[in-house]
């Protein structure tokens, strides 16, 4: 009986040192596409896969393990507009609304909620009335723009 049971013993002991080596994964980078951009001066290199999940550096070289960050070389040019300090009166409203705080002659773009231009008008002026009586009742976006800068400001109709 005792040997049976000492049988039983290695097997089971043979299995479990079996199934835990097999258990034993190698992490790997899964990417499906990349590609190298240059212009000249500046290149990128990108791959869509997984997220980076360890870097490591040895004063030299990087190694990304996961998705591949490559150092950015050139420069980045954001031009970046002014805010035009402008106000809607009366807001909310029914058939025309006023902007003030206008310094220059504008033009002005009126958006649905769904991003849909339904107006537009050129060379606004200070306190110039805006008629907006084919519009529905709803909210709606004013894009403010002169030569100072641009604003977006929110009007509801009623």
């Amino acid at each position: 009986m005792m040997r049976k049971a000492n049988i039983y013993m290695t097997v089971l002991l043979s299995l479990c040192t079996h199934a835990l080596l097999a258990q034993s994964i190698e992490r790997q980078v899964i990417g499906s596409t990349g590609a190298t951009l240059s212009n000249g001066s500046t290149t990128m290199s990108f791959t869509i896969g997984e997220v980076a999940t360890t870097s490591l550096n040895d004063g030299t070289y990087t190694f990304n393990q996961g998705f591949q960050q490559g150092e950015p070389s050139g420069t980045l040019h954001i031009k970046t507009e002014n805010r035009l300090n402008v106000t809607l009166y009366p807001n909310p409203t029914k058939n025309a609304f006023y902007i003030n705080g206008l310094l220059k002659k504008g033009t002005l773009n009126i958006y649905d909620v769904a991003g849909k231009k339904v107006l537009q008008k050129q060379n606004i002026n200070d306190n110039q009335a805006i008629n907006i009586s084919e519009l529905s009742a709803g909210v709606y976006l004013i894009h403010i723009k002169t030569d100072d800068g641009s604003n977006i400001k929110r009007l509801v109709v009623e």
